[in-house]
C-alpha cells in the first residue's frame, strides 16, 4: 500500500536546521507516526549516516556527495513509509542550490535555502 501512496502523492521532505536546535528531538517525534520516516543528516560523518549509506549500497560520503540526486533517489526508494525526509545542517550540501537536487526534478523552484534572520 505504501508504493501505491507513494506513486500518487507521497510527501518528501527536509528539515532545514541548525546545530542545538532540538532537530533531532523533532525528528524523533516524526519517527513515532507510522506513515512517517525522518532520517538524521545523510550527508554527515556519523554512525547513522554511514549506516545508512551501507545499506543504500553507497561507497562513501563522497560517493554520495558527488552524486546528490541518485544517493537521494535510493533513500527516498528505499523508504518504507509514505512521507519520507531527512535532516540537513548548513555546510553538508555545497553550493546551498543542491538541496534542490536531493528532492528530485519535480521540486525545481519550490526550495529555497535562505536564512532564518533573528530580531
Amino acid at each position: 500500500a505504501w508504493r501505491e501512496a507513494w506513486r500518487v502523492g507521497a510527501v518528501r521532505f527536509v528539515l532545514l536546521t541548525r546545530a542545538r536546535s532540538a532537530s533531532t528531538t523533532l525528528a524523533h517525534l516524526l519517527n513515532r507516526h507510522p506513515l512517517v520516516t525522518c532520517r538524521w543528516e545523510m550527508w554527515s560523518n556519523s554512525t547513522t549516516a554511514l549506516e545508512l549509506r551501507t545499506h543504500l549500497r553507497v561507497p562513501s560520503r563522497a560517493a554520495a556527495l558527488a552524486d546528490v540526486p541518485s544517493y537521494a533517489r535510493r533513500y527516498f526508494g528505499a523508504c518504507l513509509t509514505p512521507a519520507c525526509g531527512f535532516k540537513l545542517l548548513p555546510g553538508q550540501l555545497r553550493p546551498p542550490s543542491r538541496m534542490g537536487d536531493s528532492l528530485g526534478e519535480e521540486t525545481r523552484g519550490q526550495v529555497s535555502a535562505h536564512p532564518r534572520t533573528h530580531r
